[in-house]
């Protein structure tokens, strides 16, 4: 009876909805501040995964229908905010005190963490973001010539996985470090036809182990067919892949590249106008047709209004001509060294 319960497809999503039932009852005959329901709940599924000796893969395949939810639930938070507009506004310093705490704890949480698990600082730094994004990185430094494909893409997917636990995120990241090495050295490659090699790729080396490699693949044919279908909108795509999770993320950036190869302006408008992650959508669509097209096809303004443009400019230069970064290396490079391992100290 266990085990059937345990390979429900419903299994994740009735351990996390009666976890958090159960967090809302002991608070309300408590009554104390500190059983928090959400809190209550993520110990209570943790402890019942060790207990059972599920794996994480198992939970999320039930759990994960109940972050669809997310989206509906934001908006239909939007309507009781809107009306207190008023209570708000009269609250204010202490609605934003209430954010930039949340924000600082949520920073100040990963970095003690960091320090307690001895994380280096290169790692620790990337766990701040927390995005598909991450996975660009490794797409621009490491190449077919200095590694192999599939250890780049692993590589893609661990760092995303560093900051996202759902299969789909670091899948996405695979993806998205495959198609940054290959294209960042060879910009002249098909777009299409170098984003189904990606995807295939990733299906090879991880179908096996997640099922999600199959969902990210779907997703990605869909933002492909909808490329090649003229008579429906941007912005009517772009809310149909939905654009929220990373998966759809990436999704959303194909098809922005795909309909826009040679626009990058285009590309951009199309990959923030809709109600989605805009800006995540908006960073891989940079990142994909940058590399693609090169940054004399960008439009000056978009670098006039980038704040520290040198800045960035040099980090990526550093990572593209491959700065080593371990001593004993014949190539090791002081100067990198002395900017990124030791904060410039």
């Amino acid at each position: 009876m266990g085990e059937m319960l345990v390979n429900s497809a419903f299994f994740g999503a009735l351990l996390t909805i009666g976890s958090y039932l159960t967090g809302l009852w002991i608070k309300k005959k408590f009554k104390k501040a500190f059983l928090n329901p959400l809190l209550i709940s993520i110990l209570l599924t943790v402890g019942l995964l060790l207990l059972l000796r599920v794996d994480y893969p198992t939970y999320e395949a039930g759990a994960k229908y109940v972050s669809y939810l997310l989206t509906p639930a934001t908006v239909c938070l939007a309507v009781p905010l809107y009306e207190q507009f008023q209570l708000l506004k009269k609250n204010a310093k202490a609605v934003l005190l209430g954010i930039f705490s949340g924000v600082l704890t949520s920073l100040g949480s990963i970095f003690l963490l960091s320090r307690l698990f001895r994380l280096d600082h290169a790692t620790y730094v990337t766990l701040l973001p927390k995005s598909i994004t991450t996975a660009i990185g490794v797409g621009l430094f490491f190449h077919e010539d200095r590694t192999d494909q599939h250890e780049i893409d692993l590589l893609g997917a661990e760092t995303v996985a560093l900051t996202q636990g759902s299969p789909s995120a670091f899948l996405s990241g695979a993806v998205l470090a495959h198609i940054m090495s290959r294209l960042i050295r060879q910009p002249h490659l098909p777009l299409k036809r170098l984003v189904a090699e990606a995807v295939e790729t990733m299906k090879e080396q991880f179908g096996h182990q997640y099922s999600q490699a199959f969902e990210v693949a779907t997703l990605v044919r869909h933002a492909i067919t909808y490329s090649e279908s003229p008579n429906l909108s941007p912005v009517d795509v772009m809310e149909r892949l939905g654009c929220d999770s990373a998966a759809q993320v990436l999704a959303g950036a194909i098809y922005t590249c795909l309909t826009n190869s040679a626009d990058f302006d285009g590309a951009m408008i199309a990959a923030v106008n809709h109600s989605g992650r805009s800006a995540a959508v908006g960073a891989v669509t940079g990142a994909i047709l940058g590399a693609r097209l090169g940054e004399e096809a960008l439009p000056d303004f978009y670098i006039e209004c980038l704040e520290p443009a040198e800045v960035l400019r040099e980090l990526a230069d550093d990572l593209y001509t491959g700065c080593p970064m371990e001593r004993g290396n014949k190539l090791f490079d002081l100067d990198w060294d002395y900017k990124y391992l030791h904060g410039g100290q």
